[in-house]
């Protein structure tokens, strides 16, 4: 084998390994509002960043990628239908490196439900 060819097969095994972490080693959060009226002033914050949306309608989903700097939990905040500010800390635990999803279901009531199924590579 030449070693040009040596190179271009290491340069295609090296790309394909980062490829498959980097798509592989993904956590998404989604916030789901299963009730019949919108939330808004959706605030999500983690360690080292937040996710944020202006209005999150009925039966919607707003879905994001946090990219954590250390251990972290997620922090929710929203105004519910009525016009009240809700806040909870949320029984979740994530890091870098972590994949899978965090599901969070709003009800009408204002009422939080937790998926979690964040796991470490």
């Amino acid at each position: 084998m030449k070693k040009s060819q040596l190179i271009a097969l290491s340069l295609c095994a090296f790309l394909l390994i980062f490829g498959f972490l980097f798509f592989h080693s993904r956590l998404t959060v989604s916030v789901l509002n299963s009730g019949p009226r919108a939330v808004s002033d959706l605030t999500i914050n983690y360690a080292g960043g937040m996710a944020s949306c202006p209005i999150l309608g009925p039966n919607k989903l707003f879905r994001f990628t946090p990219k954590p700097k250390g251990e972290s939990n997620l922090n929710i905040q929203f105004k519910d239908s009525s016009g009240a500010m809700r806040s909870q800390l949320l029984d979740v635990y994530f890091e870098s490196g972590y994949s899978g999803n965090i599901l969070i279901s709003i009800d009408d009531a204002g009422g939080i439900k937790i998926e979690d199924h964040a796991r470490p590579l």
